[in-house]
């Protein structure tokens, strides 16, 4: 269980990549708002069903047949939907970037499947919840708090650091401490919140929605994934 936590942590490792798309045609800031919330509204709700599925008996028949084949192929999509995110912001091509969202999402969802069965309908649903809160909390926070959380960035960053080094160490002597996922859910809060101011002051457009959401999105992943150790280990 802890080296799939290390490697799950490793993964799913999150930089800031919101960044200005110049040169695109920009939108009101509420329309921009609202494609950024239906984006983490559907990689939500793919984690969500993704839960689901993955205890059904059928699904976990299907996994236990196909784990390795399910394993590679949804991280060769994890990384080729980046990659499509990150040609189609060079070549200021929305298609491309949706694309690429949509299958992160999705082959997230597909790399979930192998390893949820190991927890419990409580805990996922306990994992969920508490997700779904943090996000909305700190949120809130981050447009309320800016300067706060821009001040906090650089120790994140560092303890993220801290974090993803001792997950690896921990691989090696087949423990690893539940200090660890508290700091992670600590990091990535302050993460969401940086997020969201920096979508707030960014220029709307499609291009800056999809990298918005996707940052966004990562924050949320990594909470939801130390959650769920929070909650199994209770």
């Amino acid at each position: 269980m802890a080296q799939a936590k290390a490697q799950r942590r490793t993964l799913f490792n999150k930089s800031s990549i919101v960044s200005q798309a110049e040169g695109a045609a920009t939108m009101d800031r509420r329309t921009f708002n609202l494609i950024i919330g239906g984006l983490l509204v559907f990689g939500f709700g793919v984690l969500a069903l993704s839960s689901w599925l993955a205890l059904q008996p059928t699904m976990q028949a299907f996994i236990g047949r196909n784990e390795l084949a399910i394993g590679v192929g949804s991280l060769v999509l994890s990384i080729g939907g980046m990659i499509l995110i990150g040609v189609g912001t060079s070549k200021k091509s929305v298609g491309l970037m949706l694309t690429g969202y949509v299958v992160f999402t999705l082959a997230f969802g597909a790399t979930s499947s192998i390893w949820l069965p190991r927890y419990g309908i409580d805990t996922i649903t306990n994992a969920l919840v508490t997700t779904a809160g943090i996000s909305l909390v700190f949120t809130a926070l981050g447009a309320m708090f800016p300067d706060l959380f821009k001040k906090l960035m650089p120790v994140a960053m560092v303890t993220l650091l801290v974090v993803l080094a001792a997950s690896v160490v921990m691989m090696f002597f087949g423990g690893s401490p539940t200090w660890i996922d508290y700091v992670t859910v600590a990091v990535f809060s302050i993460f969401i919140a940086y997020d969201t101011h920096q979508a707030a002051i960014i220029e709307p457009n499609m291009f800056n929605a999809i990298m918005a959401a996707t940052s966004i999105f990562l924050d949320i992943v990594n909470i939801f994934l130390a959650l769920l150790d929070i909650f199994d280990n209770r």
